[in-house]
């Protein structure tokens, strides 16, 4: 497939699951009465997230970084959506890892590990405006970016070098917020079910950590020129397919924090299922094993159905003689 159609692939997916996660997370903290907030960041995040979604969805209708045509397609409007979604992007990413913050300050009560975090969300969400005014201002008119007007743009190399800049500082903030969750459980009394939950949100953030280390070979490669001009399009999708699957990523990490009660029930009923299905597997284990025995006992090679038949007359005469001699007694 192209990546084209597996970005297309993953903007759907995201917007499916990280909806239904945001609206069980909202879902529980109202009827908790417990919203605030960090779900109200968390929910400003998800529109700037659906908004990017929507956008890109919108540049690949046009068929951006397709080379084939369909009569719906425009290479203009594509441009301009394209360069429409990447601020959306950054926002959004920003709002989302500061909704992170706000979940692990909601959770942390240690002073210092409090302030680091805070410290984290500030330098992050500095980043991630400076960033998205660096496009809005980088041309004027700003129609030039997709090719429209007259007028001038600011030198390409330093915004290649603070877009790289922006990208090293949202792969440390990301492993570091991925790691947080780690250190605050270090020395905290949990039972291993509770640990359960936290440990699939921190799953959840190392692969969106991973997501945007590889993102990172495919920006500089974009924003350097290196590719051919055949395949830069293609690459700026690329680009945003691993931004798009890491921002996902953390969204849905940060609605589950919400739902640990939700995820418990969950791992309870599966345990409790796991632990019914053994008891079953392991009655008719024993059951089987008796009746081998008594096979071997008798001496009998009959058919297994046989065997079962004859086994259930000395059991019931024994229950008989037993019956009889309490009787006696």
């Amino acid at each position: 497939m192209s990546a084209h159609h597996d970005l297309f692939a993953v903007v759907i997916a995201g917007l499916v699951v990280n909806s239904l996660a945001v609206i069980l997370r909202i879902w529980i903290r109202i009827s908790k009465r417990s919203f605030g907030y960090d779900d109200a960041v968390l929910f400003a995040s998800f529109i700037a997230y659906v908004v990017s979604g929507a956008l890109t969805l919108t540049t690949l209708h046009y068929g951006y970084g397709v080379s084939s045509v369909q009569p719906w397609f425009d290479e203009q409007a594509s441009r301009h959506y394209w360069f429409a979604a990447q601020p959306s992007y950054v926002f959004a990413g920003g709002l989302v890892k500061a909704s992170i913050a706000l979940v692990l300050l909601r959770i942390e009560i240690r002073k210092p590990i409090r302030i680091f975090i805070i410290i984290i969300a500030i330098n992050n969400s500095l980043w991630a405006l400076g960033v998205a005014l660096l496009y809005f201002f980088q041309c004027h008119p700003l129609s030039l970016l997709w090719g429209v007007g007259e007028g001038t743009c600011l030198p390409w190399q330093p915004i290649a070098n603070t877009l790289i800049a922006s990208s090293t500082v949202d792969i440390i903030t990301q492993w570091l917020l991925s790691l947080l969750p780690i250190v605050m459980l270090w020395n905290l009394q949990m039972s291993t079910r509770d640990k359960i939950p936290i440990l699939v949100l921190f799953g959840l953030g190392i692969t969106g950590s991973i997501a945007l280390a590889i993102r990172f070979k495919y920006l500089v490669a974009t924003l350097r020129h290196t590719t051919t001009d055949g395949h830069a399009a293609e690459n700026d999708l690329v680009v945003v397919l691993w931004s798009y699957l890491a921002m996902s990523l953390d969204l849905l990490a940060a609605a589950l924090v919400a739902s640990g009660d939700v995820l418990k029930k969950v791992i309870n009923m599966a345990a409790m299922n796991l632990k019914s299905m053994r008891a079953t597997s392991s009655e008719l284990l024993n059951g089987s094993r008796r009746v081998s025995f008594q096979v071997h006992e008798n001496g009998s090679s009959e058919s297994p159905s046989h065997a079962t038949h004859k086994s259930e007359i000395p059991v019931t005469s024994s229950e008989d003689s037993v019956v009889l001699t309490h009787m006696d007694r």
